[in-house]
């Protein structure tokens, strides 16, 4: 009996050790993970130049991978490109009230993106990098549609060396060391040297509308609480339609009708608190229908395109507010 009492106390002294020491290894390892991994990601590297920033910007672009790599603050005075990859209107809801509720200078004005897929069902399918957005999104909002997934996505948020955080040995690949200025991440391919743009337009317009609702009610929630956030801080709003190929628009409506969609949108802006009063819309959804060297796929803007836009963009800017 003594024996057996003995051998279970070791058993359990042993795993004691061990259960320690494999704590501690996440421990360091996570913090690690935050020291060296999180600051060479693009967001990583956006976020860290926000709050490094030297005074206020005029201007802050919001939005998805069409705004991170089709806006270069370079070209439009006191700008800054705030936009990450996959964003939703959800995610930018927070971002924008973190910004605008704080007690720092506020932006005269800030632009999103309005592109056929920004309230498409797809986008609120899977929210990922919770250990970015946990600064920014109240843990309870990020696991809303995920009750039964809510521990691994605390662990995901709180723990991401062993989560679904980036990993170590991505942070020696070249996607992961981008470079990054004033939040704007370059993309040099060019969509004119593509062997089938069209099949390559198909596929991308299939992603983002097959099996999809056109309006997904929470983010035009968001949405719409994006746009009354900013009119109550007295900050104008930009609506921006992105330049894209004319193979994905032909690709996309093959399962939405623009026309129809746009007419939506308008109204939702229209009951909004103030019904849309201040709000300009641009568009450039076929800017550049006819140069497709423009674009680094189908639907995203490579560095030539980016500059271009940004230079018209800067005037149509300028008209309504000024440019420090």
């Amino acid at each position: 009996m003594k024996n057996t009492e003995n051998t279970k106390y070791v058993f359990f002294k042993k795993a004691a050790v061990l259960g320690f020491f494999v704590a501690l290894f996440l421990l360091v390892s996570n913090a690690l993970y935050f020291a060296w991994v999180v600051p060479e990601t693009v967001i990583g590297k956006t976020d860290k130049q926000f709050e490094d920033r030297d005074g206020n910007f005029d201007i802050i672009f919001f939005g998805d991978s069409h705004v991170l790599s089709g806006i270069d603050p370079q070209y439009i005075n006191g700008s800054f490109n705030f936009a990450s990859t996959g964003e939703n209107y959800f995610q930018t809801y927070y971002k924008v009230k973190k910004i605008l509720e704080s007690d720092g200078e506020k932006p005269k004005a800030i632009a999103l993106s309005i592109d056929l897929h920004s309230f498409s069902s797809t986008r609120v399918k899977d929210f990922g990098n919770l250990w970015y957005w946990k600064k920014y999104v109240p843990f309870e909002e990020m696991v809303r549609f995920e009750e039964e997934n809510k521990t691994q996505r605390w662990m995901q948020t709180y723990v991401p060396v062993i989560g679904k955080g980036t990993g170590f040995v991505e942070l020696f690949l070249q996607s992961n060391k981008a470079n990054v200025t004033l939040g704007y991440r370059a993309l040099n391919e060019d969509f004119e040297k593509a062997e089938n743009r069209k099949k390559t337009g198909e596929k991308r317009a299939r992603f983002h509308f097959r099996n999809a609702e056109d309006f997904d009610e929470l983010l035009v929630e968001k949405f719409s609480k994006i746009i009354d956030l900013a009119q109550e801080n007295g900050v104008e709003v930009f609506l921006i339609k992105f330049p894209v190929s004319k193979e994905y628009l032909a690709g996309a409506e093959k399962y939405i009708d623009a026309e129809k969609y746009y007419a939506n949108f308008d109204d939702i802006i229209s009951k909004t608190k103030k019904k849309g009063e201040g709000i300009q819309m641009l568009d450039y959804q076929d800017e550049f229908f006819d140069n497709p060297g423009y674009l680094s796929d189908s639907d995203h803007l490579n560095y030539r395109g980016a500059k271009a836009l940004s230079i018209f963009l800067e005037k149509e800017i300028e008209k309504v507010i000024s440019l420090d």
